[in-house]
């Protein structure tokens, strides 16, 4: 009788065999692996070789030690698998108390483990959710989208920003559908080896992102409603100065002037402040005259300056001329001149001067001898709403918006801000800016 093997067949031999050898390895290890094939041969020579029976006895003796070598093994994996499991549910369980969402996924994109954050950001249970291979087709499906958009974010929604730090990679992302919907990203590699192992940690940043684009219409609004009148009122002061003969009526129109063009400048901070947050920050390029500017600057804080007893010194070229949004920078330097008079010292000095570079780019600091910044906190100096401790311990009022908006204004004009200061010395702040339209990012 001819013994016929089909090929299915052989595919479930293969399969079973690699089932035991998963199991045996699984349990036993590679060195009980080892220890099993070297008992397997001892049982083959006892029945198919002839040796002499103190051999066999010995083969016995052997197989006995071998058999309890083995048990050994057993034992100790089954230690270190119990305790594997134990560290595990552990380690879900600070999962699951965690307020990020969390997924754990192989390099086939087959989702390994997961908390109940993420579980109730997409809607599944834990059972629907690990083993399932994350594929594009989830997109078209109600029940997975969610699931599949955070996977696939750039098929479903919008990047906003992307950024990497080492091997971590952070992402803010819009999704359109089916409701407006902000999620920041985390993804992190857990494993160096062949098989890379990651986590996503999700937070939905939705009602933050919202409350935040209310505020700054809420903001855009009211400042907006701000300016127009404080403009007006600059317009028919100007108006009337113009007609007046007295110099004392004069002088206080002009006393006026310089306080409407503080508040219009404030009002500019928070409109420019909201443009960034909104990225609608846009520039209205002219030719300007840079000794001109700062001279206008330096004449709204006159008053202040006279308080203080700051002494000013200037050194600008009175030709320099640079390409730039006027109200923009002025509001710049505003902010720079405030803070070198608002936390300055009685009778301090503010200095102030310009130095063209070779490379079609002009350098502009502005130096005081003020009360400085804590070293500690130089890094956050650029960040909105940021003051220095030491500021607020003297009780002097600010939005914390000047810096952050200096910054935005300057990169925008393809230019630099840095800072460089010593507590209780004073404060340097360089400008850089291109000389040359051409070299202005527009």
């Amino acid at each position: 009788m001819e013994l016929k093997i089909s090929f299915q067949d052989v595919q479930k031999i293969i399969s079973k065999i690699q089932e035991i050898v998963l199991f045996f390895y699984k349990n036993f290890g590679i060195e009980g692996i080892g220890v099993l094939i070297i008992i397997f041969i001892n049982l083959v020579s006892f029945f198919f070789f002839k040796i002499p029976a103190f051999l066999k006895i010995l083969g016995i003796i052997l197989n006995f030690i071998l058999v309890s070598f083995l048990l050994d093994i057993l034992r100790k994996n089954l230690t270190k698998r119990f305790e594997a499991e134990k560290t595990q549910n552990v380690i879900l369980k600070v999962f699951d108390f965690l307020p990020q969402a969390l997924v754990i996924y192989d390099e086939y994109l087959t989702i390994l483990q997961v908390n109940q954050k993420f579980c109730k950001l997409t809607g599944l249970s834990s059972e629907e959710i690990v083993g399932q291979k994350v594929k594009p087709e989830m997109l078209k499906s109600a029940k997975f989208k969610t699931l599949a958009q955070i996977f696939f974010p750039s098929l479903a929604g919008q990047i906003l920003q992307r950024k990497a730090e080492g091997k971590l990679e952070i992402a803010d992302i819009y999704f359109a559908e089916p409701t407006d919907t902000y999620f920041q990203i985390w993804t992190i590699p857990l494993t160096e080896d062949k098989i890379a192992t990651k986590i996503k940690v999700v937070e939905d940043k939705t009602a933050q992102v919202l409350y935040q684009k209310n505020q700054n219409d809420f903001y855009n609004i009211a400042a907006h409603q701000l300016k127009t009148p404080l403009s007006e009122i600059r317009w028919l002061l100007e108006s009337l100065k113009g007609s007046l003969a007295d110099p004392e009526k004069i002088e206080m129109i002009e006393s006026s002037l310089r306080i409407l063009t503080k508040t219009l400048w404030l009002v500019e901070t928070i409109l420019n402040s909201v443009k960034i947050e909104s990225n609608q920050l846009t520039l209205a390029v002219q030719n300007i005259n840079l000794k001109e500017l700062i001279e206008n600057v330096l004449d709204v804080f006159q008053p202040e300056i006279k308080i203080n007893q700051i002494e000013i010194e200037t050194k600008i070229d009175e030709n320099i001329n640079l390409p730039a949004d006027q109200p923009k920078i002025f509001l710049v330097l505003s902010n720079i001149v405030d803070n070198a008079i608002r936390y300055n010292r009685q009778g301090g000095k503010i200095k102030i001067e310009s130095k063209v570079l070779p490379n079609n780019y002009i350098e502009i600091s502005i130096s005081d001898t003020g009360i400085g910044i804590p070293q500690r906190e130089q890094a956050q100096l650029f960040e909105r709403f940021f003051r220095g401790s030491n500021v607020r311990k003297i009780g002097k009022e600010g939005f914390g918006l000047g810096l952050y908006l200096s910054k935005k204004i300057i990169e925008a004009h393809g230019g630099k801000i840095k800072i460089q200061s010593q507590e209780g010395q004073g404060t340097t702040v360089t400008i850089t800016l291109p000389l040359l339209t051409e070299l202005l990012p527009l």
